[in-house]
């Protein structure tokens, strides 16, 4: 999980992708990042620190970032009160999850990668299936 307030990068099970929100390391260290940059994620090779892939779609900050199990998708929480799934390695993205009141401000896959649970700003809890994006459960 990321905590965007202090920027650390989080790495995927399978060690080779990490995910950071805004810009390159190098821009964020020098102090460039931009607010709008706040609203996409980074996927970079953990071998040779280029980015891979950008994420974006997202029209408020990132605050929540989480691999699946096998690091072929990613997760996203963010202050347009949607959570999104993406392909890890196109960038794609096959979901996006809405219907909440609030910032989402936690993702995490299950262990087995087949479900996502999501929590909001406002303490709401859903659960949806990760390969359809269907709303398994709501939680409040």
């Amino acid at each position: 999980l990321l905590s965007p307030s202090n920027g650390d990068p989080i790495v995927s099970p399978t060690q080779d992708i990490a995910a950071s929100v805004g810009d390159s390391w190098e821009e964020r260290d020098a102090g460039q990042q931009t607010p709008k940059t706040l609203h996409q994620v980074k996927l970079w090779s953990t071998t040779t620190t280029k980015t891979l892939t950008t994420l974006k779609g997202h029209t408020g900050p990132v605050y929540a970032i989480a691999f699946s199990a096998d690091g072929k998708h990613v997760a996203t929480g963010s202050a347009d009160k949607t959570a999104r799934i993406w392909d890890a390695q196109t960038g794609a993205c096959l979901h996006t999850l809405g219907g909440f009141d609030d910032s989402i401000l936690c993702v995490k896959f299950s262990p087995t990668s087949a479900v996502l649970a999501t929590g909001a700003h406002d303490k709401g809890l859903k659960i949806f299936n990760a390969d359809t994006g269907a709303e398994l459960h709501a939680l409040k």
